[in-house]
Protein backbone atom coordinates (compact mmCIF):
# COMPACT_ATOMS: atom_id res chain seq x y z
CA UNK A 1 0.00 0.00 0.00
CA UNK A 2 1.23 3.14 -0.92
CA UNK A 3 1.33 5.89 1.93
CA UNK A 4 1.17 9.37 1.19
CA UNK A 5 4.08 11.69 1.10
CA UNK A 6 4.82 13.30 4.43
CA UNK A 7 1.49 14.50 5.11
CA UNK A 8 -1.20 12.62 3.03
CA UNK A 9 -0.63 10.27 5.60
CA UNK A 10 1.99 9.22 5.00
CA UNK A 11 -1.48 9.96 3.82
CA UNK A 12 -1.96 7.37 2.28
CA UNK A 13 -2.94 4.89 2.41
CA UNK A 14 -4.10 3.14 -1.14
CA UNK A 15 -6.53 1.93 0.33
CA UNK A 16 -7.63 -1.54 -1.65
CA UNK A 17 -10.54 -0.97 0.42
CA UNK A 18 -12.81 1.04 -2.08
CA UNK A 19 -10.97 0.08 -4.99
CA UNK A 20 -8.55 -2.55 -5.44
CA UNK A 21 -5.31 -1.20 -5.07
CA UNK A 22 -1.87 -2.29 -5.97
CA UNK A 23 1.54 -2.19 -3.87
CA UNK A 24 3.58 0.64 -3.93
CA UNK A 25 6.12 2.50 -2.36
CA UNK A 26 6.44 4.79 0.74
CA UNK A 27 7.17 7.05 -1.30
CA UNK A 28 4.47 9.48 -3.03
CA UNK A 29 6.46 9.92 -6.15
CA UNK A 30 9.40 12.21 -5.51
CA UNK A 31 7.53 13.18 -2.46
CA UNK A 32 8.56 12.82 0.75
CA UNK A 33 7.54 10.91 3.81
CA UNK A 34 3.41 10.28 3.41
CA UNK A 35 0.79 12.14 2.32
CA UNK A 36 1.24 11.02 -0.80
CA UNK A 37 0.37 8.50 -3.78
CA UNK A 38 -2.33 5.70 -3.60
CA UNK A 39 -2.62 3.66 -6.66
CA UNK A 40 -6.35 3.42 -7.23
CA UNK A 41 -7.76 -0.47 -8.96
CA UNK A 42 -9.71 -0.49 -11.53
CA UNK A 43 -13.40 -0.95 -10.04
CA UNK A 44 -15.20 0.80 -6.94
CA UNK A 45 -17.79 -0.17 -4.69
CA UNK A 46 -18.63 3.59 -3.48
CA UNK A 47 -18.05 5.98 -6.34
CA UNK A 48 -18.86 9.38 -6.31
CA UNK A 49 -17.86 12.93 -7.06
CA UNK A 50 -16.20 15.35 -4.26
CA UNK A 51 -15.76 18.35 -3.21
CA UNK A 52 -12.52 19.93 -2.76
CA UNK A 53 -14.10 22.93 -1.05
CA UNK A 54 -15.89 20.93 1.35
CA UNK A 55 -19.25 22.52 1.65
CA UNK A 56 -20.33 22.45 -2.34
CA UNK A 57 -19.26 26.79 -2.39
CA UNK A 58 -16.83 28.45 -3.74
CA UNK A 59 -13.17 28.88 -1.60
CA UNK A 60 -13.15 32.19 0.17
CA UNK A 61 -9.89 32.56 -1.43
CA UNK A 62 -6.51 30.51 -3.29
CA UNK A 63 -6.58 28.01 -5.62
CA UNK A 64 -9.00 25.27 -6.06
CA UNK A 65 -6.01 23.45 -7.33
CA UNK A 66 -8.32 19.82 -7.69
CA UNK A 67 -9.90 21.58 -10.57
CA UNK A 68 -7.16 22.54 -12.51
CA UNK A 69 -6.96 18.73 -14.09
CA UNK A 70 -10.35 17.22 -15.59
CA UNK A 71 -11.27 13.55 -15.87
CA UNK A 72 -10.81 13.39 -19.09
CA UNK A 73 -7.33 14.77 -18.56
CA UNK A 74 -6.71 12.15 -16.26
CA UNK A 75 -8.29 9.06 -18.29
CA UNK A 76 -5.95 10.15 -21.08
CA UNK A 77 -2.87 10.53 -18.92
CA UNK A 78 -3.04 7.03 -16.73
CA UNK A 79 -5.65 5.18 -18.83
CA UNK A 80 -8.55 5.40 -16.37
CA UNK A 81 -10.84 7.77 -14.90
CA UNK A 82 -9.93 9.78 -12.35
CA UNK A 83 -11.91 12.52 -9.78
CA UNK A 84 -10.58 14.06 -6.75
CA UNK A 85 -9.97 11.45 -3.72
CA UNK A 86 -7.39 13.36 -1.74
CA UNK A 87 -6.52 16.90 -1.06
CA UNK A 88 -3.40 17.24 1.63
CA UNK A 89 -0.33 20.13 2.21
CA UNK A 90 2.50 18.34 2.15
CA UNK A 91 6.13 18.48 0.83
CA UNK A 92 7.75 17.09 -2.61
CA UNK A 93 11.70 15.96 -2.31
CA UNK A 94 13.49 18.26 -2.79
CA UNK A 95 11.99 21.38 -2.57
CA UNK A 96 11.88 22.97 1.11
CA UNK A 97 8.43 24.42 0.17
CA UNK A 98 4.56 23.36 1.22
CA UNK A 99 3.08 22.05 -1.44
CA UNK A 100 -1.05 21.68 -2.35
CA UNK A 101 -1.65 18.30 -3.32
CA UNK A 102 -4.80 16.89 -5.34
CA UNK A 103 -5.34 13.08 -6.11
CA UNK A 104 -7.59 11.77 -8.89
CA UNK A 105 -8.39 8.17 -8.36
CA UNK A 106 -11.46 6.21 -8.92
CA UNK A 107 -12.57 5.93 -5.11
CA UNK A 108 -12.01 8.00 -1.90
CA UNK A 109 -8.17 8.24 -0.71
CA UNK A 110 -6.92 6.23 -3.78
CA UNK A 111 -5.24 7.45 -6.79
CA UNK A 112 -3.09 7.17 -10.04
CA UNK A 113 -2.97 10.65 -10.71
CA UNK A 114 -1.28 13.31 -8.52
CA UNK A 115 -1.26 17.40 -9.05
CA UNK A 116 1.33 19.33 -6.40
CA UNK A 117 1.28 22.92 -6.63
CA UNK A 118 3.79 24.90 -4.63
CA UNK A 119 2.94 27.22 -1.88
CA UNK A 120 6.16 29.34 -1.29
CA UNK A 121 7.84 30.86 -4.04
CA UNK A 122 10.24 29.16 -5.74
CA UNK A 123 13.07 29.26 -8.28
CA UNK A 124 14.93 27.12 -11.06
CA UNK A 125 17.49 26.26 -8.45
CA UNK A 126 14.54 24.40 -6.81
CA UNK A 127 13.26 23.32 -10.29
CA UNK A 128 16.97 21.69 -10.67
CA UNK A 129 17.01 19.52 -7.36
CA UNK A 130 14.00 17.65 -8.60
CA UNK A 131 14.13 14.48 -10.64
CA UNK A 132 14.69 14.34 -14.36
CA UNK A 133 16.04 15.58 -17.31
CA UNK A 134 15.63 18.95 -18.51
CA UNK A 135 12.28 18.82 -20.94
CA UNK A 136 11.04 22.51 -23.43
CA UNK A 137 7.68 24.03 -23.87
CA UNK A 138 6.22 23.07 -20.47
CA UNK A 139 6.24 26.34 -18.45
CA UNK A 140 9.16 28.91 -18.07
CA UNK A 141 11.06 25.17 -17.31
CA UNK A 142 10.72 22.30 -16.31
CA UNK A 143 12.07 18.28 -15.80
CA UNK A 144 10.78 15.06 -16.28
CA UNK A 145 11.58 11.28 -15.62
CA UNK A 146 9.86 7.95 -16.92
CA UNK A 147 9.89 4.64 -15.20
CA UNK A 148 8.04 1.44 -15.28
CA UNK A 149 6.39 2.95 -13.04
CA UNK A 150 4.93 6.02 -13.48
CA UNK A 151 5.86 9.39 -14.68
CA UNK A 152 7.00 12.65 -12.64
CA UNK A 153 7.20 15.97 -14.22
CA UNK A 154 7.71 19.26 -12.60
CA UNK A 155 8.09 22.47 -13.86
CA UNK A 156 8.23 26.35 -12.83
CA UNK A 157 5.88 28.75 -14.31
CA UNK A 158 6.77 32.61 -12.90
CA UNK A 159 7.47 31.44 -9.11
CA UNK A 160 5.07 29.14 -8.92
CA UNK A 161 6.66 24.99 -8.79
CA UNK A 162 4.11 22.56 -10.07
CA UNK A 163 4.68 18.88 -9.94
CA UNK A 164 2.14 16.16 -11.87
CA UNK A 165 2.84 12.34 -11.17
CA UNK A 166 1.08 9.35 -12.65
CA UNK A 167 1.41 5.74 -10.72
CA UNK A 168 1.79 3.45 -13.94
CA UNK A 169 -0.78 0.19 -12.97
CA UNK A 170 1.06 -2.12 -15.48
CA UNK A 171 -1.96 -2.53 -17.98
CA UNK A 172 -0.59 -1.33 -21.20
CA UNK A 173 1.75 0.94 -22.04
CA UNK A 174 3.04 4.10 -19.72
CA UNK A 175 2.30 7.55 -21.08
CA UNK A 176 4.71 10.17 -20.50
CA UNK A 177 3.74 11.63 -23.81
CA UNK A 178 -0.05 12.45 -23.06
CA UNK A 179 1.67 13.15 -19.37
CA UNK A 180 3.58 16.02 -20.67
CA UNK A 181 0.09 17.22 -22.56
CA UNK A 182 -1.48 17.12 -19.45
CA UNK A 183 1.29 18.90 -17.47
CA UNK A 184 1.05 21.59 -20.58
CA UNK A 185 -2.48 22.60 -20.04
CA UNK A 186 -1.75 22.50 -16.24
CA UNK A 187 1.07 24.72 -16.92
CA UNK A 188 -1.25 27.27 -18.76
CA UNK A 189 -3.86 27.52 -15.80
CA UNK A 190 -1.43 27.71 -12.89
CA UNK A 191 -1.12 31.70 -11.50
CA UNK A 192 2.44 32.97 -11.99
CA UNK A 193 2.61 33.65 -7.94
CA UNK A 194 1.94 30.68 -5.60
CA UNK A 195 -1.89 30.43 -4.40
CA UNK A 196 -3.13 32.11 -1.42
CA UNK A 197 -2.38 29.94 2.01
CA UNK A 198 -5.29 30.62 3.66
CA UNK A 199 -7.48 29.03 6.33
CA UNK A 200 -9.85 26.57 3.99
CA UNK A 201 -11.11 24.41 6.72
CA UNK A 202 -14.78 23.38 6.29
CA UNK A 203 -17.22 20.64 6.65
CA UNK A 204 -16.77 17.98 8.95
CA UNK A 205 -13.07 19.13 9.07
CA UNK A 206 -14.04 22.02 11.49
CA UNK A 207 -14.91 20.17 13.53
CA UNK A 208 -11.65 19.00 14.75
CA UNK A 209 -10.13 20.44 17.59
CA UNK A 210 -7.73 23.33 16.57
CA UNK A 211 -5.51 23.22 19.61
CA UNK A 212 -5.15 19.57 19.60
CA UNK A 213 -4.07 20.30 15.54
CA UNK A 214 -1.45 22.73 17.02
CA UNK A 215 -0.32 20.69 19.78
CA UNK A 216 0.64 17.52 17.71
CA UNK A 217 2.32 19.92 15.45
CA UNK A 218 4.31 22.29 17.81
CA UNK A 219 3.11 25.56 16.89
CA UNK A 220 -0.16 26.89 15.46
CA UNK A 221 -1.36 25.57 12.38
CA UNK A 222 -1.28 28.95 9.27
CA UNK A 223 -2.42 26.76 6.16
CA UNK A 224 -5.51 24.37 6.38
CA UNK A 225 -7.12 22.31 2.90
CA UNK A 226 -10.16 20.29 3.13
CA UNK A 227 -11.63 17.59 0.89
CA UNK A 228 -15.12 16.67 1.00
CA UNK A 229 -16.01 13.08 -0.25
CA UNK A 230 -19.82 12.47 -1.49
CA UNK A 231 -19.80 9.55 0.70
CA UNK A 232 -19.26 11.55 3.93
CA UNK A 233 -15.06 10.89 4.23
CA UNK A 234 -12.97 13.75 4.53
CA UNK A 235 -9.35 14.70 4.29
CA UNK A 236 -8.46 17.24 6.63
CA UNK A 237 -4.64 18.69 6.50
CA UNK A 238 -2.79 21.86 8.27
CA UNK A 239 1.00 22.51 8.27
CA UNK A 240 2.64 25.54 9.98
CA UNK A 241 3.53 27.38 7.36
CA UNK A 242 5.09 27.42 3.77
CA UNK A 243 8.84 26.93 4.06
CA UNK A 244 10.11 24.01 5.66
CA UNK A 245 6.78 23.19 7.53
CA UNK A 246 5.67 20.41 9.60
CA UNK A 247 2.19 19.24 8.83
CA UNK A 248 -0.69 16.82 10.40
CA UNK A 249 -3.54 15.08 8.34
CA UNK A 250 -6.95 13.91 9.57
CA UNK A 251 -8.79 11.75 7.36
CA UNK A 252 -11.97 10.30 8.01
CA UNK A 253 -13.11 6.63 6.64
CA UNK A 254 -17.10 6.71 6.38
CA UNK A 255 -17.37 3.21 4.20
CA UNK A 256 -17.66 0.11 6.57
CA UNK A 257 -15.05 -1.69 4.67
CA UNK A 258 -12.22 0.65 5.74
CA UNK A 259 -11.59 -0.55 9.44
CA UNK A 260 -11.21 -4.42 8.74
CA UNK A 261 -8.59 -3.33 5.76
CA UNK A 262 -6.84 -1.04 7.63
CA UNK A 263 -6.64 -3.57 11.56
CA UNK A 264 -5.34 -5.95 8.69
CA UNK A 265 -1.90 -3.79 8.47
CA UNK A 266 -1.41 -4.98 12.47
CA UNK A 267 -0.60 -8.53 11.08
CA UNK A 268 2.35 -6.71 8.74
CA UNK A 269 3.72 -3.04 10.02
CA UNK A 270 5.74 -2.66 12.91
CA UNK A 271 2.24 -1.68 16.01
CA UNK A 272 1.94 0.09 18.85
CA UNK A 273 -1.10 0.12 21.00
CA UNK A 274 -2.97 3.52 21.73
CA UNK A 275 -5.22 3.40 25.10
CA UNK A 276 -7.10 5.72 26.04
CA UNK A 277 -9.81 5.81 23.13
CA UNK A 278 -12.48 3.67 23.17
CA UNK A 279 -12.23 1.88 20.04
CA UNK A 280 -8.96 -0.22 18.28
CA UNK A 281 -6.57 2.36 18.44
CA UNK A 282 -3.29 1.61 17.20
CA UNK A 283 -0.06 3.16 15.58
CA UNK A 284 2.34 1.69 12.32
CA UNK A 285 5.22 3.90 10.26
CA UNK A 286 3.38 6.74 9.78
CA UNK A 287 0.39 6.59 10.33
CA UNK A 288 -2.45 5.99 13.39
CA UNK A 289 -5.82 4.64 13.38
CA UNK A 290 -8.83 3.97 15.23
CA UNK A 291 -11.36 1.83 13.87
CA UNK A 292 -14.75 1.44 15.26
CA UNK A 293 -16.87 -1.55 15.67
CA UNK A 294 -18.68 -0.63 12.80
CA UNK A 295 -16.27 -0.65 10.05
CA UNK A 296 -15.75 3.01 10.45
CA UNK A 297 -11.75 4.52 10.91
CA UNK A 298 -10.60 7.34 11.54
CA UNK A 299 -6.25 8.29 10.62
CA UNK A 300 -3.57 10.83 11.92
CA UNK A 301 -0.48 11.13 10.19
CA UNK A 302 1.90 13.51 8.36
CA UNK A 303 5.26 15.15 9.37
CA UNK A 304 5.24 16.26 13.16
CA UNK A 305 7.69 15.97 16.10
CA UNK A 306 9.03 13.63 17.77
CA UNK A 307 11.05 11.95 14.84
CA UNK A 308 11.60 8.24 14.21
CA UNK A 309 12.87 5.63 11.94
CA UNK A 310 11.26 5.07 8.33
CA UNK A 311 9.94 1.68 10.11
CA UNK A 312 9.24 2.40 13.90
CA UNK A 313 5.73 3.25 14.85
CA UNK A 314 4.59 6.51 15.14
CA UNK A 315 5.14 7.17 19.07
CA UNK A 316 2.18 7.35 21.39
CA UNK A 317 2.31 10.98 23.08
CA UNK A 318 -0.48 12.44 24.59
CA UNK A 319 -0.68 14.92 21.74
CA UNK A 320 -1.46 12.21 19.08
CA UNK A 321 -3.91 10.84 21.61
CA UNK A 322 -5.97 13.50 21.72
CA UNK A 323 -5.94 14.69 18.17
CA UNK A 324 -6.83 11.09 17.40
CA UNK A 325 -9.57 11.25 20.04
CA UNK A 326 -10.97 14.47 18.15
CA UNK A 327 -11.08 12.66 15.17
CA UNK A 328 -12.94 9.87 16.30
CA UNK A 329 -15.79 12.25 17.01
CA UNK A 330 -16.00 12.86 13.14
CA UNK A 331 -17.35 9.50 12.35
CA UNK A 332 -20.82 9.15 11.74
Amino acid sequence: MLRRTRAVPALVACLALLAGCTGGSNDQGGASGQPGGHTSGTSSPAPGSADPGGTGDELLSGLDICSLVSEAQVHRAVGQVGEPTSRVLTTIHGYDGLVDQCGFGVSFDSYTFVLSVGLEPATRADLQRLPGRPVQGIGDAARSVDRATGSTLSFLKGRTLVQVRTVHQGAGASRPGDVRAVAGAVARSVPSDPPETDDQTRGACAKVDRQAVDKVLGAPAAVSRTLSYVNLSSVCSWATGTRNPRTVVVTVYSSQQAGPFLADQKNSEPTRDIPGISRDAFSIPGVAYAIAPDGQAVSVSGTFPPKVGARTPLPVTPQLTDLLASAVTLMQ
